[in-house]
């Protein structure tokens, strides 16, 4: 059930996303429902950035002059999600904090 709500999520985000000419739509979906843990949750925001920071990733994003469009959003359930990142095209990398 929450594996076709996810998949649901993410078609209606993709329906929603960039108007602009883009070779990848990107959607990331985190879990903050009841059964994640603070631990939990910590590990999988870290590991999220982690990943976005890489070189593999930033090469795959930037690896060609077409954009990718990425969006980002948390749910909880069937009623209550919220989108943390709008559609964002990463045209270049840039400075990061």
């Amino acid at each position: 059930m929450v594996r076709a709500w996810i998949i649901a999520i993410a078609f209606w985000a993709l329906a929603a996303g960039p108007t602009s000419a883009c070779r990848l739509a990107l959607v990331l979906a985190m879990d903050i429902s009841s059964s994640v843990d603070e631990n939990e949750d910590k590990l999988q925001r870290l590991g999220l950035s982690a990943a976005l920071l890489s070189p593999e990733v930033k090469q795959a994003f930037l690896g060609s002059p077409e954009p990718v469009a990425l969006a980002a959003f948390e749910w909880a359930g069937r009623y209550d999600q919220t989108v943390i990142l709008e559609w964002l095209l990463i045209e270049e990398e840039t400075e990061h904090a």
